[in-house]
């Protein structure tokens, strides 16, 4: 079991995230790099602050993020994740956090920050290390046992 707060957000590979504040989150991520070497992997620990993505100047950042993951925008990303979301209920454009009117207690924070570490790890952002190094880098910091 994972040491409080940490939660899976992965069925294929090492992905946790626990939240650190309201928008922010700290990750451990451990994946199989692009040339898929079975004996590496590629490491992450850090902080998301999703806050920042909704911000004015980072409209852009976020639109690319949300539709890299098949979402229109993140309208569209609110009204598929909201729980028992549905078009009449949903919002149908919002840009930023400027233009949320209230609709922010909708936004699941947290599926946005793993999305953000999946746009991470897509690119590579880590450290490439052994398998086993990272495996246990991961453990130590998640409290699970990843070598069964």
């Amino acid at each position: 079991m994972a040491e409080k707060g940490w939660e899976s957000y992965s069925d294929l590979k090492i992905l946790y995230l626990r939240r650190i504040s309201e928008y922010n989150f700290e990750y451990v991520a451990v994946t199989e790099p692009i040339d898929e070497n079975p004996d590496d992997q590629i490491f992450c620990h850090g902080a998301v602050f999703v806050d920042d993505y909704l911000r004015p100047e980072s409209q852009v950042a976020l639109n690319t993020l949300l539709t890299d993951f098949g979402y229109d925008n993140l309208a569209d990303f609110v009204q598929q994740t909201i729980p028992g979301g549905n078009e009449e209920s949903s919002p149908t454009t919002i840009d930023t956090k400027s233009e949320l009117n209230g609709i922010e207690r909708c936004i699941d924070y947290t599926l946005l920050a793993s999305l953000v570490v999946e746009s991470l790890l897509l690119n590579e952002s880590g450290v490439r290390m052994r398998k086993s190094e990272a495996i246990r880098l991961a453990s130590n910091v998640i409290g699970v046992d990843f070598s069964c």
